[in-house]
């Protein structure tokens, strides 16, 4: 491919790994693009909304310093040469997934979804009028 969108992290986070660790394989992802002649295109990885995860019983709950580490991701995606920005749009004013974006405040369901599309979309229709 000539460009390759990556989300990663929010598993990452939600499962008690450090957002270093999760740099480190972003890292990797985005050199193994470099050597292959692919555009990694970063995308910041979702919030979560912790008391909507505890109302279902299949998914445990996140850790404490959970934003902690989103915003380690965060902050190292903003500072790559081609990256979308999702996070602002899908976070509340605590910075925790807006409650209505998500029905287990894990995923964001299909209004979040659309957020995420229109970015890139966005983000495509920029790059391919530069081409």
């Amino acid at each position: 491919p000539e460009v390759l969108f990556i989300m990663a992290g929010v598993n990452d986070y939600r499962a008690n790994i450090l957002g270093s660790e999760s740099v480190e394989n972003l890292a990797a992802l985005r050199e193994k693009c470099e050597r292959n002649g692919i555009k990694a295109v970063f995308l910041t990885p979702t919030p979560l909304n912790p008391a909507q995860i505890q109302q279902v019983k299949f998914i445990d709950p996140p850790p404490e310093d959970w934003q902690e580490h989103q915003r380690f991701i965060c902050d190292w995606i903003r500072g790559q040469e081609n990256f979308i920005d999702v996070n602002e749009k899908l976070t509340d004013d605590e910075g925790n997934l807006i409650y209505l974006l998500s029905v287990d405040g894990l995923h964001p369901d299909a209004e979040g979804k659309r957020i995420i599309g229109e970015a890139v979309a966005a983000w495509l229709d920029k790059y391919l009028n530069l081409q």
